[in-house]
Formats: C-alpha cells, sequence, structure tokens
C-alpha cells in the first residue's frame, strides 16, 4: 500500500498556523511538539510537492495537545482549516470570483484530488439544490487524525464568503477519542 500525500502548500500553512498557536499556549513551543525529521522539512518544503501525509497529521496532533483537547483546541484546528481558505492566496480569490455556494458543493471531490493523494475521497452524499443542503462524506481518511476539524472550517468559511456569512457546516464522526475515523459525514446548509 503506498503512503497517503498531501500537497507542501496545506503542511506548510498548518506549520505557520501551528507556529503562532502553539508558541502562545505551550510551554513547549512549536519545536518541541513536532519531530526533527519534520523540522527539516518544513525549511525546504515546496508548496506544489507532494509530502506525507504523516507531516500533515503531526502538525494537527501538535496543535490538538497545545491547549490539552480542549473546547480552544477544538476552536484552533477549525480556525486552521479556515485560514486555509484566506482570500490572500491567488486560488481562493479566483474561486470566489466564479463560485456559487451548490457548484463549490459539487467542486469539492476535485478540491481533495487536488491536495490529497493515495488515500480518501469525497463524495457528495445529498444534495438538495432548490433547499441549498448537501450531506458530504469524506470516507477513506482512517489516521489522518483532526481532518474533519481542517475540513469543517475550509469548508465554512469558503460557504460563508459564498453567501454572506450564512453557512451551517457540522461533522460527525470525529470525536477526541476517535480522531482520525475511516468516514466524516458533513451536514452543510446556507441561505
Amino acid at each position: 500500500m503506498t503512503e497517503p500525500m498531501i500537497r507542501g502548500h496545506v503542511i506548510a500553512h498548518t506549520a505557520r498556523f501551528a507556529r503562532e498557536h502553539i508558541e502562545l499556549a505551550s510551554p513547549y513551543g512549536f519545536a518541541g511538539g513536532v519531530t526533527p525529521e519534520l523540522n527539516a522539512t518544513l525549511e525546504t518544503i515546496a508548496t506544489a510537492g507532494w509530502y506525507p501525509r504523516r507531516y500533515e497529521v503531526e502538525l494537527l496532533e501538535a496543535l490538538a495537545h497545545a491547549r490539552g483537547r480542549t473546547d480552544d483546541a477544538r476552536r484552533d484546528l477549525q480556525r486552521c482549516g479556515s485560514a486555509l481558505a484566506a482570500m490572500d492566496n491567488q486560488f481562493m480569490s479566483l474561486l470566489m470570483r466564479l463560485m456559487t455556494p451548490q457548484l463549490f458543493i459539487r467542486k469539492l471531490p476535485l478540491f481533495w484530488k487536488r491536495d490529497h493523494q493515495g488515500s480518501g475521497m469525497i463524495e457528495i452524499d445529498h444534495f438538495v439544490d432548490s433547499a441549498n443542503q448537501a450531506k458530504i462524506r469524506l470516507v477513506g481518511i482512517a489516521g489522518y487524525d483532526h481532518a474533519a476539524l481542517l475540513w469543517l472550517g475550509w469548508i465554512k468559511h469558503v460557504l460563508d464568503g459564498l453567501c454572506g456569512g450564512r453557512a451551517e457546516v457540522s461533522q460527525a464522526g470525529w470525536s477526541w477519542p476517535q480522531p482520525g475515523p475511516g468516514e466524516i459525514l458533513f451536514d452543510v446548509r446556507w441561505s
């Protein structure tokens, strides 16, 4: 079985976010929360390159531990995903000009494929165009700890931008005792 891979820009973003938040929340700081291998990789990471997903998992785990697996840590993980959708990057600026909420939901499987290899996929489980709601399944991601919260933050941020802050996104499947389930279900609504 091939090792799951993820794009460097996701890892680089998560590292920047984690550095800012872990330095504030943890007495050990960022460097004390990740392996020397990952620290060395972060020095030369290429945003379009492919890297082992375990690096992203390690960063998300460090972020989760910084505040002791609390509601604050959960919110940090969601904010990390939300910040990944920041408007200051060229891809997101273009996305926001071209997308509608409905089109964004339909394109989610392609966004996943753009940044992930060897594991997982997004399926649109149920889509009600006229009611502005969808059920989305993220499957085949066992061991991708905290990905549910990262993606929840990203999806909500993009939808909020597309519909003026009126999106509701919830997830089922992730929990502190089970941070890397094989499947996550997102319930998405917007107006």
